[in-house]
């Protein structure tokens, strides 16, 4: 194939069930707000409080790349449910969107380490 676009196989717990998703990565229009999440999650010294750290317009980027992927990856489903669902879920789907996104099996942020 002439273009080989990267996709994530990623495996949730959600409700105490096990849910398989494949994500695309998102559209180029999307990586300034990646990168600035990717720098805001950089800064925090405490890895295990990272997320709950960041500034309300990193977590409001967060969120949507979040739902973006989603649409990617599911472009048939109801944008209202996905936007619920990813509300619901966030913190379950951040590590495989930066993976996804960054083309890498970890995010960008740990390799660095």
């Amino acid at each position: 194939m002439m273009f080989d676009i990267y996709t994530k196989d990623i495996e949730v717990e959600i409700n105490g069930e096990t849910q398989k998703y494949k994500f695309r990565p998102l559209s180029g229009r999307f990586l300034p707000r990646l990168y600035s999440v990717i720098g805001a999650m950089q800064k925090v010294e405490d890895t295990e409080k990272t997320l709950q750290s960041l500034e309300e317009k990193d977590f409001a980027n967060l969120h949507t790349l979040v739902l973006e992927t989603f649409k990617a990856s599911y472009p048939k489903e109801d944008a209202d449910k996905l936007d619920l669902f990813v509300s619901q879920n966030l913190f379950k789907f951040v590590e495989p969107v930066m993976q996804v996104n960054m083309n890498a099996d970890e995010p960008k942020s740990k390799q660095s380490e």
